[in-house]
């Protein structure tokens, strides 16, 4: 009392304090040293679901549902928040029924946090019937909307940037994501759960649409040496673009990130793009192993599992093993649904390639329809769908064709700096003849610099024609005449000509 406060009030409020430091656990164990009731029930559930206790969320918002007076702001929060915990598993009819109510009741009390929530809900219920029409006009007549809840003004900015960004809206998404990641920094919950999802939403947008400069920069912020579940799930996200890009760095993240794999979106980020990074490293048993523990840790109907699927199958594939490949097909396939993004439906199509693959078919059409889905907003997946695609049309005698889907894949792989893609594209160009070996070894920036000493520019001028820095030609030089085995730039000329490199 001498603070002016009571214990419960003062709980609460370091409870809260806990949860905005991405510490949902602690907020749990500070709650439930209290005597129950409405508002402790209800904020219960709410954490109880961020930390993907969804059955204890939901006997928790049962509860306050039923302890809370009638007509009031707090049965309006405890209905809202209920209706929440049922989105998980989908049940549209029930969820959408208590979300109407909760709205009903909120906008009869003036509850503007629980209408929000209540309306974030139906957007979500909406989009899972496929009516992304609706989902939008519920997202955007809250997304900017003052809740006086922070924690939940962040949960419908990420909404509104997710949803877009599936639909591969990147502009949008990445506009709304950044307000989001910057009234988290102003506010102190750049560590609470949307937070969080925030910044690693933002990573993937850029790293997505293949803004990887920036991508890396963002990545690098997302500490390594990890100590807690917030940390790893961020750290997760920055594997991205360090497995695509052959980073140095992926093997310390991933030692630190091993202790957490107990949790399923550590499990599902890191471990997925540890097999992702174990097939660039041709070891696909390794692959198959990551992708199984990732199968048996999600829920059956969570949709990563098409992406994971897929990457088992690209395993498989390799191994040129068959057995096995039914079943994760059947297991992409049945959590397909109507509201699902651009971004799913292209894994979902990479999954049904890989399944041809792994029954040594090379499918041109299947792999044209992933290049059809994911091009042009998902710039690494169509350079990735392109390199399959190139040895599907090879395998059918297209080799015109080939080469153009490999020529477009080579420029992508070297604009973004994607190291392993560009290494696979290089062993496909020599088997195919489309490239002599030396002229594998060099990128695609090496070679336009190489043109150009040839016509024997100096560095500044190289620099002018490129728009690059002439450090950056110098490097560029000294990598040319390394991978040619010459020490001067008229023998790298000479070179060049001799062998058809120009």
């Amino acid at each position: 009392r001498r603070a002016g406060t009571d214990r419960v009030r003062l709980t609460l409020r370091t409870a809260a304090a806990a949860a905005d430091m991405g510490d949902n656990h602690r907020a749990i164990a500070q709650l439930r040293s209290l005597d129950p009731s409405t508002e402790i029930y209800e904020r219960l559930a709410y954490y109880l679901y961020d930390s993907d206790d969804v059955q204890g969320a939901i006997a928790a918002a049962t509860a306050a549902v039923d302890a809370a007076p009638p007509d009031s702001p707090a049965l309006a929060r405890a209905l809202a928040t209920l209706s929440r915990t049922l989105t998980w598993p989908p049940r549209p009819a029930e969820v959408k029924a208590l979300a109407e109510r909760a709205l009903k009741v909120a906008r009869a009390t003036g509850t503007s946090d629980a209408e929000k929530g209540a309306i974030l809900v139906l957007a979500v219920c909406a989009e899972y019937e496929g009516d992304m029409e609706a989902t939008e006009k519920l997202l955007d007549s809250v997304v900017l909307r003052d809740s006086g809840d922070l924690a939940m003004d962040l949960r419908a900015l990420f909404h509104h940037a997710r949803t877009r960004y599936e639909r591969g809206l990147m502009a949008s998404a990445a506009e709304t994501a950044e307000r989001g990641v910057r009234l988290a920094e102003r506010t102190g919950l750049s560590w609470s759960t949307y937070g969080t999802d925030l910044r690693f939403l933002w990573l993937l947008v850029h790293y997505s649409s293949g803004e990887w400069t920036r991508a890396a920069e963002m990545a690098a912020g997302f500490g390594a040496r990890v100590g807690r579940v917030a940390e790893a799930v961020l750290s997760s996200f920055a594997l991205f673009v360090e497995v695509a890009s052959g980073a140095p760095q992926v093997e310390q993240r991933l030692a630190w990130l091993r202790p957490f794999w107990s949790d399923p979106l550590v499990a599902y980020m890191s471990r997925g793009l540890a097999a992702e990074h174990a097939l660039w490293q041709g070891d696909p048993e390794l692959a198959l192993e990551h992708a199984t523990a990732v199968l048996d840790a999600i829920d059956p109907a969570d949709l990563g599992a098409i992406r994971i699927s897929a990457v088992a199958l690209w395993a498989l594939a390799d191994l040129g093993r068959a057995e096995g490949a039914d079943e994760l097909l059947a297991r992409a396939r049945g959590v397909v649904r109507a509201g699902m993004g651009t971004e799913g439906h292209g894994w979902m199509a990479r999954a049904e390639a890989e399944w041809h693959r792994a029954n040594g078919r090379f499918d041109v059409e299947a792999w044209r329809r992933v290049v059809e889905i994911f091009d042009p907003t998902f710039v690494y997946e169509t350079a990735r769908a392109r390199w399959r695609l190139a040895e599907a049309l090879l395998a059918s005698g297209e080799r015109a064709a080939a080469l153009e889907e490999w020529r477009c894949a080579v420029k992508t792989a070297d604009s973004l700096g994607a190291k392993p893609l560009a290494r696979a594209l290089a062993e496909l160009g020599q088997r195919a003849r489309f490239v002599t070996a030396q002229q594998s070894l060099l990128t695609g920036r090496e070679q336009e610099v190489l043109a150009l000493v040839a016509e024997g520019l100096p560095n500044r001028e190289i620099g002018e024609r490129l728009f690059i820095a002439q450090k950056t030609v110098s490097v560029h030089v000294s990598n040319i005449l390394g991978k040619l085995g010459v020490s001067s730039r008229t023998q790298a000329a000479a070179l060049a000509r001799k062998r058809g490199l120009l």
